[in-house]
């Protein structure tokens, strides 16, 4: 404020997407998120929030990251992630029943599409539905699976 070079965010100056890119990404955001929905079978609802994931994929298992919901069906979710992953990797996704009670859901790859440098969709069909036991359980068996897959590698070698 008064003259010190400080500025409080409200002083610093906003940026506004000229109204012809704001046209042409939202059309491509649609054009790219059709591409799926004739294979849809029921509704999505649009979402916004933040997922805690455990991956369960080969190379991954047991990271923790977080993705942006999307969308929503019975059958699956729409997330945005900042990790590429394959067509038929698998995650684990808490999904908030409350602020204390989370569902966890096996979530299987089905698409994943680049939409930024360093940013992904991916559309993501449920697999099952696991008590926290079952996570830890089935994030053991993934690593111990994992382990397997590397000595058979090296015995090869």
């Amino acid at each position: 404020m008064g003259g010190t070079g400080a500025s409080s965010s409200s002083d610093s100056p906003r940026a506004q997407l000229p109204s012809q890119d704001l046209a042409r990404i939202v059309s491509e955001l649609r054009r790219a998120d059709s591409r799926f929905n004739d294979r849809r079978r029921t509704a999505r609802m649009e979402v916004r929030g933040t997922l805690e994931v455990l991956l369960l994929s080969t190379g991954r298992i047991g990271q923790n990251l977080q993705m942006m919901a999307r969308d929503i069906s019975f059958e699956g979710i729409g997330v945005a992630s900042t990790v590429q992953l394959e067509p038929r990797s698998l995650f684990v996704a808490g999904l908030p029943r409350s602020e204390t009670d989370t569902l966890y859901s096996l979530c299987e790859v089905m698409h994943c599409s680049r939409m930024a440098e360093g940013l992904y969709v991916l559309g993501c069909q449920f697999r099952g539905f696991l008590t926290k036991q079952q996570v830890k359980e089935r994030l053991v068996a993934e690593k111990k699976n994992e382990m397997e897959r590397i000595k058979q590698s090296v015995l090869r070698n």
